[in-house]
């Protein structure tokens, strides 16, 4: 009797060992993307918010872009979506010299093939944040464009940047903005973020690293000298399918 009371107690512990190993596993995948239906596209809607890189000293004003972004993308994986080529229309420096990316229409910006990635900002807080970053690592710029009277502008990792992170692997890189993903734990067909500047603090953004993550940062190139630059954007995302961002 004795020894089938154990062989019970034994596999008892042993299931509840498992479940424990589960939920740790399901935790440590979170935060991630939770499709419900089909289609895995989305779209930026139209906002009247506009689009804004904004320098460290305030040199030529940073660039505006008064239409906003358009363009589509996709989720790839539980954690990744696919952003495509952004195109920011009505852009301008210093509020008044147009700005356009190489074979772009008038005032609009388009930049390179980029991506996004989840992770926490705050895992206590359920706060998930959500990359902009180029698509493959060998790319270190958003986009460049030319601009009336000023000449060329780019915005993402300046040489240096580049050489300090890889030599002192303190940072990730100078071509990666980090802003909020909402509603959370909630499902439904339109999404927000918002990337915004850090309060009080030029060119700096409001959220510089995942928890436990390394820093990241941007920068911009005007009048041929780089200097830190912050995100200002906020669009919708509808999307086709219902999609919860679980944490």
């Amino acid at each position: 009797m004795r020894s089938i009371c154990r062989t019970a107690l034994v596999a008892l512990l042993a299931v509840l060992a498992l479940g424990a190993v589960a939920s740790a596993s399901a935790s440590a995948a979170l935060p991630e993307f939770v499709l419900k239906g089909t289609g895995s596209g989305f779209v930026y809607r139209e906002s009247p918010l506009p689009v804004i890189f904004q320098q460290q000293n305030g040199s030529g004003g940073g660039v505006e872009c008064h239409g906003g972004v358009t363009g589509s993308g996709k989720f790839i994986s539980k954690t990744e979506v696919s952003y495509g080529h952004m195109t920011f229309t009505k852009c301008r420096i210093e509020g008044s010299h147009a700005c356009k990316s190489a074979g772009a229409k008038a005032e609009e910006i388009v930049t390179g093939a980029l991506k996004g990635r989840l992770g926490y900002l705050n895992k206590a807080e359920k706060s998930v944040g959500l990359t902009i970053e180029p698509e493959l690592k060998t790319v270190h710029l958003l986009f460049e464009a030319e601009c009336e009277t000023y000449g060329k502008i780019a915005v993402g990792e300046s040489p240096s940047a580049k050489e300090f992170c890889e030599k002192f692997k303190v940072c990730e890189g100078a071509s990666t903005v980090i802003g909020t993903g909402k509603p959370i734990n909630t499902s439904g067909k339109i999404l927000e973020w918002h990337f915004k500047c850090a309060e009080g603090k030029l060119g700096r953004q409001e959220f510089t690293k995942f928890e436990g993550g390394s820093t990241v940062f941007l920068e911009m190139e005007f009048l041929g000298k780089w200097e830190r630059t912050c995100l200002v954007m906020a669009p919708e995302i509808a999307t086709e399918a219902e999609v919860e961002i679980k944490a």
